[in-house]
């Protein structure tokens, strides 16, 4: 996974968003890099109305391509834990300074803080993740 889906790591080539900034790679579970993206590239408002359908789209496209995938509702416990990284990455970001103009950092906390308490992200890692979240 990319594992560092922000906005100012999103470019567009040849008509298609891509990524740069790898150095963050690892093995990981891709509906983080999802969490990520919709924690920090969306407005709360814009997040909460879209988000059930992207997480579906997301699924499908997985099984689409052969990929096993969880249920739906594991694959939204599983979206809620992984919010708490943006939260904690975009709080670190800002906190050691000149890593990103520090108006988009604030931002980027605030998008990723509201997205932690609408999926209670903190008890979805305390507690595991196999529940869903998304209504």
């Amino acid at each position: 996974v990319h594992h560092d889906c922000h906005p100012g790591n999103l470019y567009w080539s040849a008509g298609r968003p891509a990524l740069l900034d790898w150095q963050l790679v690892r093995i990981g579970e891709g509906v983080g890099d999802v969490a990520y993206l919709l924690a920090t590239c969306l407005e709360p408002e814009v997040r909460r109305e879209a988000e059930g359908a992207l997480l579906a789209r997301y699924r499908s496209a997985l099984l689409g391509a052969g990929v096993p995938a969880a249920d739906l509702t594991d694959l939204e416990g599983r979206y809620a834990a992984h919010l708490s990284y943006p939260f904690e990455a975009m709080v670190v970001t800002l906190a050691i300074g000149g890593l990103m103009d520090e108006a988009a950092a604030r931002r980027l906390v605030t998008r990723a803080a509201a997205a932690v308490a609408d999926h209670d992200a903190f008890a979805a890692v305390l507690d595991g993740p196999a529940r869903g979240s998304i209504r």
